[in-house]
């Protein structure tokens, strides 16, 4: 039978590594740090919410946290706007989307002057 860890320490899946219960909750104090919604990025780079990548964003979390392991006082809304071109945040404007804005423009100017 394999000794038990102690009981001040879990075992850390992802890792594989034991790793003591502060160490745990500090992790989830910058995930929860990093906690956003995507209408938070869109103001912040003044773009339409429909512009951005909601998955990109996510997936820039991890990066994030490991960032934040370089330096605790990164915040996180400033650093992906300093770094949304590398990231690929803001969604490509299709030439399928500019023809449909140009019909609905079409379609309504009329009604709008």
């Amino acid at each position: 039978m394999t000794p038990l860890a102690p009981p001040a320490q879990r075992y850390d899946t992802p890792s594989k590594r034991f790793v003591s219960k502060k160490a745990s909750s500090m992790r989830q104090r910058r995930l929860y740090k990093s906690h956003i919604s995507c209408a938070d990025v869109a103001i912040a780079l003044q773009q339409p919410i429909e512009q951005i990548s909601i998955e990109m964003v996510k997936r820039r979390l991890y990066f994030f946290n490991r960032a934040c392991l370089q330096n605790p006082q990164l915040e996180l809304i400033p650093w992906l706007v300093e770094n949304h071109r590398l990231m690929g945040l803001v969604k490509a404007v299709r030439k399928r989307h500019r023809d449909n804005a140009k019909r609905s423009l079409d379609i309504w100017e009329p009604a709008l002057t």
